[in-house]
């Protein structure tokens, strides 16, 4: 339920923020609200072992940082099968599409890509996944 309540609160903001977005200024502060809006609910558990600790925005991505139990999720294994990785992501992204839509299309249009930060707990091993926001879905 509360994974729920976060996309629809999500989604609700880009969408009236969205109508104000005129300048690449505009877009990187409604991107900004995004960000708050959903730090303001982590942690989240997004899966078993798997807990969303953080978001941020930077020049280049919008990145979202996951904590994974080292027990049942090996971080290895990312970078080891990147394009199956990157493949997962974007068939995710699209199951989501009614929530991400006006993100990803803010995003594209920024030309700032996705970025996802796996940090193993308690190794601390880091791997990351990047999503160009030419590779970004369209919807």
């Amino acid at each position: 339920m509360k994974k729920i309540f976060y996309a629809l609160v999500i989604a609700l903001s880009v969408s009236v923020l969205s109508s104000c977005a005129g300048s690449n200024k505009n877009k990187m502060t409604i991107l900004q609200t995004v960000v708050e809006a959903t730090k303001g609910h982590t942690p989240m558990t997004v899966a078993d072992g798997i807990v969303m600790t953080d978001v941020y925005l930077d020049s280049d991505y919008f990145t979202y940082v996951y904590d994974c139990d080292d027990e049942k999720f090996d971080v290895d294994q990312i970078e080891a099968n990147m394009e199956r990785s990157k493949a997962d992501i974007k068939a995710s992204l699209a199951i989501q599409h009614d929530t991400m839509a006006v993100l990803l299309e803010l995003l594209k249009e920024s030309g700032i890509g996705i970025a996802y930060k796996y940090v193993g707990t308690p190794s601390g091993k880091t791997s990351f996944i990047y999503l160009e926001s030419n590779e970004l879905p369209i919807f």
